[in-house]
């Protein structure tokens, strides 16, 4: 399977957007929170949605918005989502800590998981990664390297990497 992650620039390039070839590779176009609003989110997130025939697919990156409404992330069908960027939120804490998923964040990947929505490790804190793993083998981790090539927190360490393999998970 070929598979592309292209966030935070492709799917806010969606009104230049026409037509691409990815060599037959599946892209997805992640919305990452960064200073947008959870409605300018949803509203890139239905742009990139309209790209499903072209092999485009919707994921969204840190999904710990103020107002988050989790029906409508839900109704949108993203192929996956992250819980956290570097930073902690009400659902956990990014790669800046060591702590598991809070009890938001666990029920939220419960929720999502039974909705065939795969979540992403990537940025989460190693403990939340492992507290995702005990919840679903519904993981993925779109974006990251290997703690054993290059010691930096985002990176992931060797028994991480076992066990989201082990899971089934992609990385």
């Amino acid at each position: 399977m070929k598979f592309f992650d292209l966030h935070s620039d492709f799917p806010l390039a969606l009104d230049n957007f026409s037509s691409a070839n990815f060599l037959g590779a599946t892209v997805t176009g992640a919305v990452y929170s960064g200073d947008l609003t959870f409605d300018r989110a949803i509203e890139i997130a239905k742009k990139v949605k309209k790209l499903n025939d072209k092999n485009v697919k919707l994921a969204f990156e840190n999904i710990g918005y103020k107002h988050l409404d989790i029906d409508k992330i839900i109704e949108l069908k993203p192929i996956y989502v992250s819980l956290t960027y570097n930073e902690e939120n009400d659902f956990g804490y990014g790669c800046n800590f060591n702590l598991p998923l809070k009890t938001l964040g666990k029920s939220l990947v419960k929720q999502l998981s039974n909705q065939g929505i795969v979540i992403d490790v990537s940025h989460l804190s190693e403990k939340g990664a492992y507290s995702v793993l005990d919840i679903t083998d519904r993981v993925i981790c779109s974006h990251t390297a290997l703690k054993s090539l290059f010691n930096h927190k985002r990176n992931l360490s060797d028994g991480l990497i076992k066990e989201i393999i082990s899971s089934g998970g992609i990385i």
